[in-house]
């Protein structure tokens, strides 16, 4: 791809000639197209800015002690004592 400026489909002949002399309005119709096209994009200012998130994974969700049932309770309490005493 010697012209990467151009439409390829534009850009044909049956001799060499004929080849040169359709890559100028081929060019040409790339460079409409390219105005139209940055014409119709949307502007960066009118970009929305977004919150950055953090690297990684989160921290473990906090525990909601009111819903939690009491067998859970319980259970997590037992597991946390048998750790102690363990270490």
């Amino acid at each position: 791809q010697a012209h990467r400026e151009v439409v390829p489909e534009l850009v044909a002949g049956a001799s060499l000639t004929e080849l040169l002399a359709s890559i100028e309005p081929a060019r040409q119709a790339y460079a409409n197209l390219a105005d139209r096209i940055q014409a119709n994009r949307a502007p960066v200012a009118d970009a929305v800015p977004t919150q950055p998130v953090p690297a990684g994974g989160s921290g473990p969700a906090p525990l909601d002690l009111d819903r939690m049932p009491a067998s859970e309770k319980l259970r997590r309490g037992i597991l946390q004592r048998t750790r102690n005493t363990l270490a």
